[in-house]
């Protein structure tokens, strides 16, 4: 058999090896600049994201860029919810005398620090705090409230509240004693 010179050249080029792999000659494009990403954002015994218990309503106005406004408080013990228009669904800040004092979260999606979501099994509630919590009937409903205090070591007024009802966990708050504990919020 005879093999041409342009054969082996074929066979001969098929059978080097390339310096680029495949990811090498593949372009990832730029990432689009006009999209930013978005660190998820949990309740801690602090506050929410960029908000700290106690941190005043102009503080929290500036954190959030704008975002959340409260109502000048006529009183030092006025209570008000903070309109926030980037809020995540179902996260409420509650001011009293223009200091931030509780966040409510009434919907899945903003879970605890240590994982706790709107929706979850009681179980689930148990599992995470039991030991350290107090349990209470619920004032209004055929369920109970699991309250975990003090959150941080340092500070014996902070409080979680977890609203179970129906073997669920029906919404929860973290803040500072009293509010944390005010069943109606600022009604």
């Amino acid at each position: 058999m005879r093999v041409t010179p342009i054969a082996l050249v074929c066979v001969l080029a098929a059978c080097t090896v390339s310096d680029q792999t495949p990811a090498d000659s593949v372009s990832t494009p730029p990432p689009d600049a006009g999209v930013t990403a978005v660190a998820p954002q949990f309740i801690t015994a602090n506050g929410f994201g960029p908000l700290a218990l106690d941190m005043t309503a102009a503080d929290a106005s500036k954190v959030t860029d704008g975002a959340l406004t409260v109502p000048p408080a006529s009183a030092p013990d006025q209570c008000e919810y903070a309109t926030w228009s980037t809020a995540p669904n179902g996260v409420m800040v509650m001011f009293v005398g223009g200091a931030l004092k509780r966040v409510d979260v009434s919907q899945p999606g903003t879970p605890t620090v240590e994982g706790l979501e709107v929706g979850q099994s009681a179980a689930r509630a148990d599992s995470l705090y039991g030991a350290k919590a107090e349990r209470r009937p619920h004032k209004y409903e055929a369920g109970e409230y699991l309250i975990v205090k003090p959150l941080a070591p340092q500070d014996s007024l902070q409080r979680l509240v977890v609203e179970l009802t129906g073997g669920k966990v029906a919404r929860f708050r973290i803040g500072l004693f009293p509010q944390v504990e005010w069943v109606e919020g600022c009604a």
